[in-house]
């Protein structure tokens, strides 16, 4: 989220799926964002009480999230969200069996759902800046960042100096744009784009390595 700004849990939505309610005022995507990390939060909690009733039903919602949040995907990365939901739906299943599932490795499997998040945003981010709208671009950048950020705890695996440098320099330009302040050069935005999918290509070498979540 962007500095200054509070967030709380809004309503629910028709679709069942919680949104995130932003408390400062600012444009569509950041006003209103729907958000998978409670439902993580909620199936972390439930294995760590070894409550694995509610552990399923967490990883449930949160594999419908992603088949939700896939219809209006771009083409590229439905193949990612598929993965993630499929992922998550075998480990509701695996929740509710004998074998398990340990934290650090469920932790992986959100590591993953969070990288296919950020990859989701950089695509809007692509569409919102060739139809030039300045406001839901600066809103995806933002929404990227948190979601790579995220990857990186979920997986133990932070981000190394450049990438942290230029995952600072990405929410930092979309929170400028937020504030209406304009672009110092034409490349500023096109530099952004690089280096977000720079560092969504590094992540996703940290979230390999987290294995399935499978196991105690």
């Amino acid at each position: 989220m962007n500095k200054g700004t509070t967030a709380s849990l809004g309503d629910s939505t028709a679709s069942g799926i919680p949104t995130i309610a932003m408390v400062d005022s600012v444009p569509g995507e950041l006003a209103l964002r729907k958000e998978p990390v409670q439902f993580f939060q909620r199936a972390h909690t439930a294995i760590a009480q070894k409550d694995a009733r509610k552990a399923a039903a967490a990883l449930r919602d949160a594999a419908r999230y992603f088949r939700q949040v896939r219809d209006s995907a771009a083409v590229k990365v439905k193949a990612r969200l598929t993965n993630v939901e499929g992922e998550l739906d075998s480990l509701a299943r695996v929740a509710e069996g004998k074998e398990g599932i340990a934290l650090r490795a469920l932790d992986g499997a959100f590591a993953r759902a969070n990288l296919a998040e950020a990859e989701r945003h950089a695509a809007r981010l692509d569409a919102a800046w060739v139809r030039k709208d300045t406001m839901s671009a600066a809103a995806e950048i933002i929404m990227t960042v948190d979601h790579i950020e995220r990857a990186n705890t979920d997986a133990a695996a932070p981000a190394d100096k450049y990438e942290s440098l230029q995952l600072a320099a990405a929410r930092r330009l979309g929170t400028d744009l937020l504030k209406h302040v304009p672009l110092t050069s034409g490349a500023s935005m096109a530099r952004v784009q690089q280096d977000l999918r720079s560092v969504i290509a590094a992540t996703e070498k940290h979230t390999r390595k987290t294995g399935p979540a499978r196991g105690s």
